[in-house]
């Protein structure tokens, strides 16, 4: 309650006519702290909101308070169509993660051969399905090495399965990482075998420095950059056997990595910060009806 109160204060001494606020939890304190304030709210989702629980109390009040934001956006239709269920369609908005284009990749890539994975070591995110797949690859590309980016609850777990599974030396881990883009430069796929996601900002990123990509369906919702064999490969969630063969194809082929890797780049030129920064500005210019303002009510 402090904190509500304390934001409720915040935003009461703002001369900004609109608040924007990200990501579940935070989203609903947010919406609870400006009832009565007049204030414009945009919320945005960043998750599939019809996977990732917060809680039993936490959905509930999504939505119970969803609603009663101006607009509220997700970066992923999976996201928009579980939150129609609940939220007002005229209130939803699409709006991709914005990426910065990097320096025109070059080809070929690193002389290793190097898969690289990004995120939070949570289940969400699958790496006990990714440490399986690369198990059953391993013996194929003995110079192969698995690069995983993160960190997480689950990070002792996930270094005793790699141990279990006798690719430990395999494995580089790396956490705490300010600069991505070495990571990037010097990867010669990503990969991503997340069991839900609303859209991944390591797969844009990788995208953007032609990396091609192997994604688990969760990564391929309408609207998503991967599209299987045109820019990478698919396989069904949680599946290792899948995963590892995708991997396996791609890391052994350079000249379909070229051809994914070219083909992603050119895919993700929608999410160009400048073009997104204006999907922004026109959402935040938008004027509010007054039966859309916080404290009035819902439509």
């Amino acid at each position: 309650m402090s904190r509500i109160l304390a934001l409720r204060r915040a935003i009461g001494q703002s001369k900004a006519p609109t608040v924007l606020a990200f990501i579940g939890s935070t989203n609903i304190i947010v919406v609870l702290a400006a009832i009565g304030l007049g204030k414009k709210i945009i919320i945005s989702e960043r998750n599939d909101p019809g996977r990732q629980s917060l809680g039993t109390f936490w959905d509930v009040m999504r939505q119970l308070f969803y609603r009663r934001a101006h607009l509220v956006t997700a970066n992923s239709h999976v996201a928009i169509s579980a939150m129609a269920k609940y939220d007002p369609e005229k209130k939803l908005r699409y709006v991709r993660n914005p990426i910065s284009r990097p320096a025109p990749v070059t080809w070929p890539r690193a002389d290793r051969q190097i898969i690289l994975s990004v995120g939070r070591l949570t289940e969400q995110k699958g790496f006990d399905v990714l440490l399986r797949a690369f198990a059953n690859m391993a013996q194929k590309t003995p110079g192969c090495r698995l690069s995983i980016v993160g960190q997480g609850p689950l990070s002792s777990r996930l270094h005793q399965q790699a141990k279990d599974l006798e690719i430990g030396d395999r494995i580089d881990w790396h956490k705490n990482v300010s600069d991505m883009a070495p990571h990037y430069s010097g990867a010669t796929l990503f990969t991503l075998a997340s069991r839900y996601e609303g859209t991944s900002n390591a797969l844009l990123e990788a995208m953007s420095f032609g990396l091609p990509v192997v994604v688990s369906n969760a990564c391929t919702h309408q609207g998503d950059p991967v599209s299987h064999s045109e820019n990478g490969l698919c396989v069904p969630i949680n599946d290792p056997v899948a995963l590892g063969s995708a991997l396996l194809k791609l890391i052994s082929d350079p000249e379909l990595q070229q051809r994914f890797g070219t083909a992603a780049v050119k895919s993700i030129e929608p999410n160009d910060a400048d073009h997104v920064l204006d999907q922004w500005s026109e959402i935040v210019e938008l004027s509010a009806p007054p039966e859309s303002v916080i404290g009035a009510p819902a439509a």
